[in-house]
């Protein structure tokens, strides 16, 4: 508004300037023929009458012309300030809205709306705001669906009872869950004697490879890895079995690894001492299967659970007696 101002007083004076240059220099101008005329002899005193009385009447039509040259600058100047106030008007209105609009996405909001059907650069901006509003709600409304399933499978990774941890594409350790935490926790002591280095506070950011002497073997196949791999590590005594199943997007991109581990150290040794009770029972039992002396074990409830060779034999063939005995 103060630029319009500014410019319509600018115009008037321009035009004000121009009429009164143009008027100055005609009066100037007829000042001189005046001078002229009246320094003609008596002999032309009639002609400069006439000189005269067509002098006046030109001055009279130039200051006609003029005041008529003002009035048509005005009325122009007037016709223009209000061309230029609708305008402003038409634009600034829009302007305003659209301002109001983008504040509103900015703080999340998209219930802002705008409606203007003309073909002018304005209707153009407000359709195209409307269409970026919509679309961006909508992958705003996408991207907190995503999330919130995203959350809650982290949620039940967290307490589940196997032991999972995830890795990105360079095979930094991005995420770890309770289970695996309290099993690294349990064997920190023992891993740091072959792994100097390793902290399970600092799991995260850690890189599988810190787990492996020579990791250029795991390194190389996990990063090709195109399906579910299975293989076992021993670190300090302990044993582990790693499930590692690779990650990708709907495009195919690889996104990481998930890698579930399992202590399987105790498990192991338990079957060792099995193995072993079992081995030394076979034992056992042969020994007994191949000597003389009649033998017979039974368990807490006196119920017969073995019979060697030599008392099976000898109950055999004294099997008639002994019925008679035991029918009495």
């Amino acid at each position: 508004m103060g630029l319009l101002a500014l410019f319509s007083i600018g115009l008037s004076g321009f035009l004000m300037n121009s009429i009164q240059s143009t008027t100055e220099r005609s009066i100037e101008f007829s000042q001189k023929e005046r001078s002229v005329i009246n320094n003609l002899n008596g002999s032309n005193q009639v002609a400069a009458a006439e000189l005269m009385s067509l002098l006046d009447a030109r001055l009279d039509k130039l200051n006609n012309e003029s005041d008529a040259l003002l009035i048509e600058g005005f009325v122009g100047i007037g016709i223009l300030t209000f061309i230029l106030l609708m305008t402003s008007f038409g634009i600034a209105g829009p302007l305003v809205k659209v301002k109001e609009v983008l504040l509103k996405i900015a703080e999340g909001d998209f219930s802002g709306s705008i409606t203007d059907n003309s073909n002018d650069e304005m209707g153009v901006l407000a359709r195209t705001l409307m269409s970026m509003q919509s679309e961006l709600k909508e992958k705003m409304e996408l991207d907190a669906t995503v999330l919130a399933d995203n959350m809650r499978i982290k949620m039940a990774l967290d307490v589940c009872d196997t032991s999972v941890m995830m890795a990105d594409t360079d095979l930094n350790i991005i995420y770890t869950n309770e289970s695996v935490i309290n099993m690294m926790s349990n064997r920190e002591a023992v891993i740091k004697s072959e792994l100097p280095s390793f902290s399970v506070a600092n799991l995260i950011g850690t890189c599988i490879d810190d787990f492996h002497k020579k990791p250029a073997h795991q390194r190389s196949m996990l990063s090709s890895l195109s399906q579910v791999y299975k293989a076992k590590i021993k670190l300090s005594g302990l044993t582990f079995n790693l499930i590692a199943t690779p990650l990708f997007d709907k495009e195919g991109e690889r996104l990481g690894t998930v890698v579930e581990w399992e202590d399987v150290t105790d498990a192991l040794a338990q079957e060792l001492i099995a193995k072993d009770e079992a081995d030394a029972n076979a034992r056992v039992k042969q020994a007994l299967d191949a000597v003389n002396t009649n033998v017979m074990i039974s368990n807490k409830n006196y119920e017969i659970i073995y019979m060697n060779d030599a008392i099976f034999n000898m109950m055999r063939d004294a099997e008639s007696d002994i019925r008679t005995q035991l029918t009495g």
